[in-house]
């Protein structure tokens, strides 16, 4: 007899179910049983359910891709760039926020921007050891080229500051270069020596000399062109200082007068004055700083008898004083730091009244000598660094 058709009530009893060799069999709501989540296959597998966030170092086995959801906020990021150690989780929630590298370290270049006789805005690769290329300049506001500091967002460098006490402040597109363009002014003009600040959204710089030491803390916007405004102060009033950036707070090292080895730190979510949290390793001036993702780095500034060649470095989570991890190649003062997401870079300085146009390279990974991997176009001192 020819079947047409086929019926449920054919098969033998206990063929329907959710157990080994049963067939599955919606319910009166068109949805599958239960079913041991563990028994499917051909399911994609790089989903994550934990109580947190993940992290930059959170390396996702899955790669690229990834989903991970925050079964305490209900927050939903995908993986969008699985660099170990700098993974970007990307938000695809209803929520915001990134998780992403902290724009105190680059992933493709470092900027050398203007210094002492120097109209210059010198970029090295982060991914090739060489020599720096000029590929831009300072804006028509802008007199004097040195004194300054600088911060990075994700897409611009920020130049401000100047040893005349200008308060311009100037900014370049990471992906033309090219003239900087002024797009406002700080709160007081004064020298800023290299002691930027940056997260995502702000620019920062903590003192600086305006005819003496300062101890203001302006801030600008990284989003959209404005002055900037005074949002607290430091631990006390200082010039030639350092600067060095968690995710999360802005650090301000060493300064003049008298040599000072006081590290400070305040708040990138909410404005106010800064805390002494640490000291250096040693009380020093002129330092350049950068930043891994969890120390915070000073260069070669001068001390009551020399100039030094000094790498110390802090944690950003202990907050501990600072240690003498490495050497620079040479003695030089009042360069600029940049920042890989795994190498700390120094460009430029002076020492006996010669200007250097040395690229010093160090790894955070393992603390010691750094190495000459390139030179300047300009041999200059009292430049500004940002990295992208």
């Amino acid at each position: 007899m020819a079947v047409n058709k086929f019926d449920n009530s054919m098969l033998d009893a206990g063929t329907i179910g959710t157990t080994a060799n049963k067939l599955l069999q919606m319910d009166g709501s068109a949805k599958i049983p239960a079913v041991d989540g563990s028994l499917l296959t051909g399911i994609p597998s790089s989903f994550t359910k934990n109580a947190s966030d993940p992290a930059l170092n959170t390396n996702p086995s899955g790669g690229v891709g990834t989903i991970w959801a925050n079964t305490t906020s209900g927050e939903v990021y995908c993986c969008t760039d699985a660099t170990a150690g700098a993974n970007i989780w990307t938000n695809v929630g209803a929520g915001s926020g990134n998780i992403q590298t902290p724009v105190a370290q680059g992933t493709n270049y470092g900027y050398c921007v203007l210094g002492w006789n120097a109209d210059a805005l010198d970029r090295y690769s982060y991914s090739s050891d060489g020599n720096a290329t000029d590929v831009g300049g300072k804006s028509a506001a802008r007199s004097n080229l040195r004194g300054v500091a600088g911060s990075s967002s994700t897409t611009h460098g920020f130049c401000v500051g100047s040893s005349s006490l200008e308060n311009v402040m100037e900014k370049f597109p990471f992906a033309t270069n090219g003239t900087m363009t002024d797009v406002g002014n700080l709160v007081v003009g004064r020298s800023c020596d290299d002691n930027g600040n940056s997260s995502v959204d702000y620019g920062y710089v903590g003192g600086g000399d305006a005819s003496g030491a300062t101890n203001h803390i302006d801030k600008w916007s990284h989003i959209s062109d404005g002055n900037a405004s005074d949002v607290g102060d430091l631990t006390r009033a200082t010039r030639y200082t350092s600067g060095q950036s968690s995710a999360t707070y802005g650090y301000t090292s060493g300064g003049h007068p008298a040599s000072q080895n006081n590290i400070d730190k305040y708040s990138f979510s909410a404005d106010g004055n800064a805390t002494d949290v640490a000291d250096l390793a040693v009380a020093q001036y002129g330092p350049s700083g950068c930043a891994s993702s969890d120390y915070g780095y000073v260069i070669s500034g001068n001390d009551p008898v020399a100039a030094r060649t000094d790498i110390e470095k802090f944690s950003f989570t202990t907050e501990a004083n600072a240690v003498d991890v490495g050497n620079l190649t040479s003695v030089g003062y009042a360069s600029s730091a940049t920042a890989s997401t795994t190498h700390g870079y120094r460009a430029g300085g002076v020492h006996g009244g010669s200007y250097q146009n040395i690229i010093d390279k160090w790894a955070f990974a393992s603390d010691g000598t750094a190495t000459d991997v390139g030179d300047l176009t300009v041999a200059r001192q009292d430049t500004a660094g940002c990295q992208y």
